[in-house]
């Protein structure tokens, strides 16, 4: 309602409020000191204390003269970047440039996965805190209509608005490559239902095709795979799974297992804290009114257009 009564137009010739338009008041505001070299932290617990808090955040910095906007707009700036770095461990590095400190994707940011055993650990507590944080964080950042650069990915908006059923096709939005892989690996899968459900087999024919089945000359056994998940060996698919060979008997329950760690049980903690964080400012459930695609444009940098064919058109365009 403040931001509406700023809007309207004021009378040139008159200093006083007009009496025709009622006055609500003004929007409380809380000031926080932070340290500039502790940034991230300083983040953290100002979220955990004025997080919730229905007042608008204003930031300003130790041993810093600087006040109000600008010191603010630097805080969401800067916070977005620190969310976004390597050392955190919290997002998936596949296309990820070996020379920088943040982590950089195509497809924009989504969780790296976590194991049970990970999720206990006091590393995988920390990082499930910070997610939470970050709820808080980019709550707080369309509450105050503050600008924030954080790339998402838009499947990490679809899985956290309405769960699906993970699939390959979604493992494609995620990791391209990890899906081409599964999808020759499910090639094996295929090939083995197709035989267990051709019933004109006998027991001993059944057996010997599903141990015949290559797929262009080359055996599952032949690609060396274990049950540990693509990218992340410490994270095992199975009990014992380092020491479990991908076999023509196993390899449906390996694709299976491996699109669950990517895109189901292997990130679910990690979207239920980013709920829990953002709905501790408002709930969640509101942003079902936005798309995934649109979320991500609200709280990402849009890349425009400016090539040739592009402006050529808008010049085009009748004014």
């Amino acid at each position: 309602m403040m931001r509406w009564q700023n809007s309207q137009p004021e009378d040139g010739g008159r200093d006083q409020r007009r009496d025709d338009r009622p006055f609500f008041g003004r929007l409380q505001r809380q000031k926080v000191r932070i340290s500039r070299s502790r940034i991230l932290e300083s983040a953290m617990k100002v979220m955990e204390l004025y997080g919730s808090s229905p007042s608008i955040l204003e930031v300003e910095y130790f041993e810093e003269v600087g006040t109000g906007l600008g010191p603010t707009l630097e805080f969401y700036s800067t916070v977005s970047r620190e969310f976004s770095k390597k050392k955190l461990k919290l997002w998936r590095e596949n296309d990820s440039e070996d020379n920088s400190e943040f982590v950089t994707s195509k497809n924009g940011l989504f969780p790296a996965p976590m194991s049970d055993e990970q999720a206990e650990t006091e590393a995988g507590k920390r990082q499930l805190q910070l997610f939470k944080t970050l709820g808080k964080f980019v709550a707080r950042s369309m509450l105050d209509s503050r600008i924030i650069d954080i790339n998402f990915n838009p499947t990490f908006f679809r899985l956290a608005l309405s769960p699906v059923k993970p699939s390959l096709g979604t493992v494609r939005t995620v990791d391209p490559d990890l899906a081409n892989s599964l999808l020759l690996v499910k090639r094996f899968a295929n090939g083995k239902k197709r035989i267990e459900d051709d019933h004109s087999l006998s027991a001993e024919q059944r057996s010997r095709a599903l141990q015949d089945i290559e797929i262009d000359g080359v055996r599952v056994e032949d690609l060396g795979l274990d049950f540990t998940l693509p990218g992340y060996p410490s994270i095992e698919l199975i009990p014992n799974g380092a020491n479990t060979a991908v076999t023509i008997d196993n390899v449906d329950q390996y694709v299976d297992r491996v699109v669950d760690l990517t895109l189901g049980s292997g990130v679910q903690r990690q979207l239920d804290a980013f709920r829990s964080g953002f709905s501790s400012v408002f709930p969640f459930s509101a942003l079902r009114a936005f798309t995934p695609n649109e979320l991500v444009m609200l709280f990402g940098q849009v890349e425009e257009d400016w090539s040739m064919e592009s402006t050529s058109i808008l010049r085009s365009l009748p004014v």
